[in-house]
Order: C-alpha cells, then sequence, then structure tokens
C-alpha cells in the first residue's frame, strides 16, 4: 500500500494520523512509501482492506521471525515482544 492509499483509505491524513497514533506531520515524513512497521499496522487496523505491499516493505518478506520479534503495543506503537526479551 502507498500513502496515498491509506490517506483515502481513511478520508484524510488526519484521521489516518488518530487511526495510528501519531502526527499527521509523521505521516508527511514517509513520502508515499509507508515503513514496513507502519504497513503492518495498517494491515491490521483495516482487517486487510489495505495490504502490505512486498515490494514496498521487503523487511517483512526477508525476516519470518518479525513478528515473533516485534508485538504491537498500545496505540500502535511496536515494541519488543516479552519472546524476544526472554531470550536475550
Amino acid at each position: 500500500m502507498t500513502t496515498d492509499e491509506a490517506v483515502a483509505h481513511y478520508g484524510s491524513k488526519i484521521k489516518l494520523a488518530r487511526a495510528l497514533g501519531c502526527s499527521p506531520s509523521a505521516i508527511s515524513l514517509w513520502g508515499n512509501r509507508i515503513p514496513p512497521l507502519r504497513q503492518h499496522q495498517i494491515q491490521n487496523l483495516t482487517r486487510g482492506a489495505l495490504a502490505l505491499d512486498p515490494d514496498l516493505c521487503p523487511i517483512l518478506e526477508q525476516s519470518s521471525d518479525t513478528q515473533e520479534r516485534f508485538a504491537p503495543g498500545p496505540v500502535g506503537s511496536v515494541c519488543p515482544s516479552s519472546t524476544a526479551q526472554a531470550s536475550s
């Protein structure tokens, strides 16, 4: 997905920012390429209506254990999961 697609889905950059728990200016910094973990977050929030694009999000394709290492936290933040901390 692109930033334009996500903004269109939510209706405005402000509404997208609220859904993600960030500022509209943070979204402006993305350009049209949404960071990989934000793409994953948007995919979850939209229940798949917007799907992450493997070409724009190669890091999630390369690492099969990404979901094990990172778990969504409150307001969509990304925090190391407890399993990753336990193995450290």
